[in-house]
Formats: C-alpha cells, structure tokens, sequence
C-alpha cells in the first residue's frame, strides 16, 4: 500500500528516508515535517504529521502519518514504525466544500439574508445566528446568539410579537413554511422589514435533527415601493 501511494513499482525499490524526504516530500512542506519528528528518538509518545508529497507522476498528494518508536529492554530504540494514510480524496472534498460554503455566504451577504439555527440534540433550544443575523439586528456579537424570549421582546415590532411568537411555537420539525413577513425595531431605532422562512434538516436516519431559519432585510425593497406608490398618487 505505500508503494502505491508513493506510486514506486516495487518493494525491492523502496526509497530510504532521506532519498524519500528528497524526492518526494513537497519542497514547502519539507522545514515543518521535519521539525515534527526531530523529537521522535527522545520521545516515548507517537509523532504525527500532514504534509503533501510529489510522486513520479507530478501528481500531489496528502498523506497523514504517526510514527512510533519501539525500543528494547534496556530504553534504546530498535524499531521505527509508520502508519501512513492518503487523505487526498479527503482534503479535495473539504477545499471544495468550503469553497461552496464561502459562495453561499457571499451570495447570502449580498442579498441581505441571515441564518440561524437550532441544533435539536442540544437542549435547552438555543438559536445560534451567523454573522449576518447580528448585522442586520444591529447586535453586539460578543453577546452571542439571544434565546427565543429576548429575541421577540429585543427585536421584534411590538405589534408584529404575537403572530411571530406563534409561527415559531407552532412550527413542526421536518416541515417548510412558507414565507411570511415582520417589522423588526433595532436598538438604534431602526425600523426594518425582514422576510423569513423556516426549514429543518434531517440525519442519516431521515429524522429531523437541525431547524433552519432565513431571514431576509427587504427594508429597501419595502422603502423603494412605497415611494413608487407615493410618486404614483402625486403624479395622479
């Protein structure tokens, strides 16, 4: 299996450490992994690292690697054993994933649209906002995400609580609402129109394990078309 990794054709040509730190080992990484394993021998616990190689094929690779040191009866080493695994596949698929997820906020952040969600295994329900919510309620991040009670009483027109105390105590896992609408008062007084919509996540199992809510500021949309409707009377 390390031939393979290492892409060498065979055991009877397996490269020593240092022809393999040399022609392998990627040319950034080479200072890093080497400093991780200068304590090997003076160490009695295992070593591990991540580092990309080169193979003969020009393709680079990720491997993660511990290594432990055997010794004999009187303390001095006699074996050097490495676990080696190809994580390549593995860091594709986290490169892409965060790539995807830097879109969706960017596309998120430029549409004025905030999430916050509740994880359905933690108890008490705590919403947990992203960086967006904050923005658009005007809040302070470092007091963190508000429970559901100081959300309404905090945030919330006054005239809009109950309808949005009710859509919340009336939602049920697994289901989708359909968009429905409320004025939000910020702590600087701001009146804001905000679009909503709650959803949920399901586990491995189908069952529902994360609510999902979206909220969009449409203060400006809400603004524009009231001046539009205004203009329109004048000009009547």
């Amino acid at each position: 299996e390390v031939c393979k990794i290492f892409e060498v054709e065979s055991r009877d040509k397996n490269p020593g450490l240092t022809e393999a730190i040399n022609h392998y080992l990627h040319p950034e990484d080479i200072q890093r992994t080497t400093a991780k394993f200068q304590n090997l021998f003076t160490s009695d616990e295992p070593v591990g690292a991540e580092f990309r190689i080169i193979t003969p094929t020009g393709k680079t690779k990720y491997l993660q690697v511990v290594s432990t040191l055997e010794k004999n009866i009187e303390g001095k080493p006699v074996k050097l054993i490495s676990v080696i695994q190809d994580c390549t596949i593995h860091k594709q698929e986290m490169k892409t994933l965060e790539k995807t997820i830097k879109i969706k906020r960017t596309a998120m952040t430029l549409a004025n649209i905030a999430l916050w969600e509740i994880d359905l295994s933690a108890i008490p329900y705590i919403p947990k906002w992203d960086h967006n919510m904050f923005t658009i309620f005007e809040r302070d991040i470092s007091l963190g995400s508000p429970e559901n009670r100081e959300f309404l009483n905090t945030y919330v027109h006054p005239a809009d609580k109950d309808y949005v105390r009710a859509m919340i105590k009336n939602y049920i896992p697994g289901t989708t609402t359909d968009d429905f609408y409320y004025r939000s008062i910020t702590p600087s007084g701001k009146l804001k129109y905000l679009r909503a919509l709650v959803t949920s996540e399901n586990d491995l199992e189908g069952k529902p394990n994360k609510v999902l809510g979206f909220i969009q500021d449409i203060t400006d949309l809400r603004e524009g078309e009231v001046e539009l409707k205004s203009s329109e009377e004048k000009f009547q």
